[in-house]
């Protein structure tokens, strides 16, 4: 369990907790990710988290309540994600109804997955609200593994040069699947990388 607030029936978490109730929750994700084992739910109350998460564990991430939580980047300097996947292991990281804003700063994603050796592993979104800076919402990066993204909402607000959904076409094996999302384009200008979907890689088979 994560709590920053005493919405819900929770206390203030510390990272000193053990955090598995509600009253010794964890402060931060980070420190629930570092207790938690692949395969576990972690529960994050009513808040916004701002840490620039790098996740390495198979677990699931709900909210105590539904868009209650909004997960974003630790400063507002370009650069890094709101939220990172990371790991060689062919873990699942699923996501609930929460919400990961990049903010509108340049070169950042509100959720990117790892390439390379670290892109092995698979990506659950059910319901996730995923908000764009001024590049992606989604970065879909993985080698090996699926996406499956089913209920999200997906927006892009103020955009200059930015896709919501950037798919890197590095896949050996897996599939993105997009099932009943809503995508909203709020772009400031209209130019030819201001994309809902965009694939880029040298062979596309759909």
């Amino acid at each position: 369990y994560v709590s920053k607030s005493t919405a819900n029936g929770y206390v203030v978490g510390n990272d000193s907790n053990d955090g598995l109730s509600i009253s010794t929750p964890k402060l931060t994700i980070a420190g629930a990710q570092t207790v938690a084992s692949t395969g576990d739910t972690v529960y994050i109350n009513d808040g916004t988290y701002a840490e620039s998460l790098t996740l390495t564990k198979g677990i699931t991430y709900n909210p105590v309540t539904d868009y209650g939580t909004t997960i974003t980047r630790a400063s507002a300097s370009a650069g890094s994600p709101a939220v990172a996947t990371s790991s060689s292991a062919g873990v699942t990281f699923t996501f609930g109804k929460l919400i990961l804003d990049a903010q509108s700063v340049n070169a950042n994603a509100a959720l990117e997955s790892a390439g390379g050796a670290n892109g092995v592993h698979s990506i659950v979104l059910n319901g996730t609200k995923l908000i764009a800076g001024n590049t992606y919402a989604f970065r879909d990066r993985i080698v090996t593994g699926s996406s499956t993204l089913t209920g999200c909402i997906f927006e892009s607000n103020s955009n200059t040069v930015g896709q919501v959904i950037n798919c890197v076409l590095t896949r050996i094996t897996g599939a993105l699947t997009i099932k009943d999302s809503t995508f909203t384009l709020n772009f400031s200008s209209a130019t030819s990388n201001n994309k809902g979907l965009w694939f880029v890689g040298a062979s596309a088979v759909g």
